[in-house]
């Protein structure tokens, strides 16, 4: 089994890949029953749009291992309890240290950002969503919530993951690199998604190789034995990989990498 992250991993800055050559290595991955998993921070419905010109037999793991999907079938999704999002966001709008935040809630039915937020703020998001819809008030949402996302785009928020972690503490709140954090479900994180499909699968994490760039991947390198740092990774992720590719992610680092496996 192959997993790999998304953005800065798989996909180069200007969010594209080289298909011809993933064609033919899922065609050899088919063909001798290596599945392949994107494992991303990401909503679902946009994960299977960067994927929709190839063969719909993928799996995901999607919202940092909130929900895993596969060949269209849902097979685990955890979400947060309403009082998790109401602290939540009451934490974001009276912490002055947490300030200017572009805040997504990510649901089962759509992704949700406030109406007020920035044309700018809101062309961010929207490169991460199929649907961003804005609404009046995020507390006023009848949805079930996989991810609240924030970002602070291009800044280092290590600051803000050490505060939301200390006010959060029943939540797993993880840095998704290009400036963004995740709250999810505490327990829940690309790792334990793994595990859980390696279970079901019967696949040993000695027959899984996985590929990342950002602390949301820490927990999915260590559920995989060939673990493959990119070679733009941060320090903590290269620390911990068994390998750092050769090539970074805009020049086919992760492919390249895969097609020597």
């Amino acid at each position: 089994m192959i997993a790999t992250d998304m953005d800065g991993t798989f996909l180069s800055d200007q969010k594209g890949f080289d298909r011809t050559a993933f064609a033919n290595l899922y065609r050899k991955w088919k063909a001798n029953g290596t599945r392949f998993v994107i494992a991303s921070g990401n909503q679902y419905q946009h994960l299977s749009d960067i994927f929709k010109d190839d063969d719909q037999q993928l799996d995901y793991i999607a919202e940092n291992g909130a929900l895993i999907v596969s060949n269209g079938q849902v097979l685990q999704q955890h979400t947060l309890a309403p009082q998790a999002v109401a602290t939540a966001l009451d934490l974001l709008e009276t912490d002055p240290r947490l300030a200017n935040a572009l805040v997504i809630l990510s649901g089962a039915k759509d992704a949700y950002i406030s109406a007020s937020a920035s044309p700018e703020f809101f062309a961010e998001g929207a490169k991460y969503y199929r649907h961003l819809q804005p609404v009046e008030d995020l507390r006023q949402l009848s949805d079930r919530f996989f991810k609240i996302a924030l970002a602070w785009p291009n800044q280092d928020v290590s600051n803000q993951e050490l505060i939301l972690r200390a006010a959060l503490p029943e939540l797993h709140v993880t840095s998704s690199g290009f400036g963004g954090i995740d709250i999810v479900p505490q327990g829940v994180n690309k790792g334990n998604a793994m595990r859980f499909l390696q279970t079901r699968w019967q696949i040993s994490p000695a027959e899984t190789a996985a590929f990342g760039d950002s602390n949301n991947d820490l927990e999915l390198l260590t559920a995989c034995t060939e673990s493959y740092a990119m070679a733009n990774a941060n320090a903590k992720i290269k620390a911990v990989a068994k390998y750092i590719t050769k090539h970074d992610n805009n020049n086919g680092g992760a492919l390249r990498q895969m097609a020597t496996l």
